[in-house]
């Protein structure tokens, strides 16, 4: 079962159907990464759709995973039935295919494949919950351990009900993914203070990688805030993630350091991608430099 946080979130996510997208954004907000400090809020607390934002929960409940031993970055892990039926964007991987977990992580964050998404989130959960034996049981155990990460965390106001934040069916009666620019920030900060070698992944501008027949899949990443020249900022870039769909627009959740300082920005629901990158940009700027004082 889905884990829900409780009644109250449930139906307050029940009538946030509405697009959450604006011009240049419907939320943003900054923090400190170090102490915590929010140094920006707009509508900071607003339920927002993250959209492939939520990748980065699966990131994080990959690498606890690892180190708690129940998988190792070097397994193989296969596609599946359930992955096939994803949409774009995609790995390209075809079935049957395989890939070591530490490459589809790097297809996670750079291509941002759903398919991959959920053939992690399946051979997390087949170590992780020996008592889920079929394909969507895995899927949804991993997903109830995407949410309990969230109430640890203290992301009061987030729901994910999938590994990649893939907008629901029509007529499904799934949720959307739903989060807050705050309560994305508190995830963000306790990959980068706690689980730095997500950064090995969520910094990669672009990769070449081949899976188990040696077939070559090359990706470049979407954040261009950290890839193109026209966003470069004084500081070091080095991830997180971009998430996009139609309901929830354009949004960013970005790190950066200058002068040992960390600062994450997240930016929420952008008609425009441009509009998202540059306003990104401009938080990240004025973030830094106000730690850096």
């Amino acid at each position: 079962m889905i884990f829900l946080a409780n009644t109250f979130l449930s139906a307050l996510l029940a009538v946030v159907a509405a697009p959450r997208v604006a011009t240049p954004y419907f939320s943003a907000a900054a923090l400190d990464a170090d102490s915590g400090r929010v140094l920006m809020s707009h509508k900071g607390d607003d339920i927002c759709y993250p959209a492939s934002c939520t990748k980065l929960m699966t990131l994080l409940i990959t690498l606890d995973n690892v180190r708690n031993g129940l998988v190792k970055l070097s397994d193989i892990v296969p596609t599946t039935r359930l992955s096939l039926l994803e949409k774009p964007s995609l790995s390209g991987i075809p079935h049957p295919g395989a890939m070591k977990l530490s490459d589809l992580l790097k297809v996670l964050m750079v291509k941002s494949g759903n398919d991959v998404a959920v053939m992690i989130a399946e051979h997390v959960a087949k170590s992780a919950h020996p008592e889920a034996t079929t394909d969507r049981q895995r899927v949804d155990a991993f997903i109830s351990d995407m949410n309990k990460m969230c109430r640890r965390l203290g992301m009061t106001k987030t729901l994910f009900t999938s590994p990649n934040g893939y907008p629901p069916a029509p007529k499904s009666k799934r949720l959307f993914d739903s989060s807050t620019a705050l309560d994305m920030l508190k995830l963000a900060r306790e990959i980068v203070l706690h689980y730095p070698e997500a950064l090995d992944y969520t910094s990669i501008k672009n990769c070449t990688l081949y899976d188990t027949k040696g077939r070559k899949y090359s990706y470049k990443s979407h954040n261009h805030v950290m890839s193109s020249p026209k966003y470069a900022i004084e500081g070091v870039v080095d991830g997180l993630k971009t998430g996009y769909h139609d309901t929830g627009g354009f949004s960013l959740v970005l790190t950066a350091t200058k002068d040992g300082k960390r600062a994450i920005v997240a930016v929420m629901g952008s008609k425009k991608h441009e509009e998202r990158d540059a306003a990104a940009r401009k938080f990240m700027i004025d973030a830094l430099n106000a730690i850096s004082l």
